[in-house]
């Protein structure tokens, strides 16, 4: 994702990344009561780095986490259950 932005990966990191134990995560970015991926833009109608996201982006909303969370995933992606 550096390399796409053009950007230092040390200079990468600081900006975009948050340290939660020994892993990294994109950081988050609050609009009104959600919290967003710092590379969505609700202006832009998507992710802004699409071609190079991770694999965690990948394969949203398909995560084990949301077999037991149908009305979570129902929030996050309220296209992905049958009404």
């Amino acid at each position: 994702m550096a390399n796409h932005l053009q950007m230092e990966e040390r200079v990468f990191a600081q900006h975009y990344l948050l340290k939660k134990g020994y892993k990294y995560t994109l950081k988050e970015q609050r609009v009104g009561t959600s919290h967003d991926c710092i590379f969505y833009s609700r202006d832009a109608g998507g992710c802004l780095v699409y071609d190079v996201r991770p694999q965690q982006c990948q394969t949203f909303p398909f995560w084990d986490y949301f077999k037991t969370r149908l009305q979570e995933l129902q929030d996050e992606c309220p296209g992905i259950i049958d009404a």
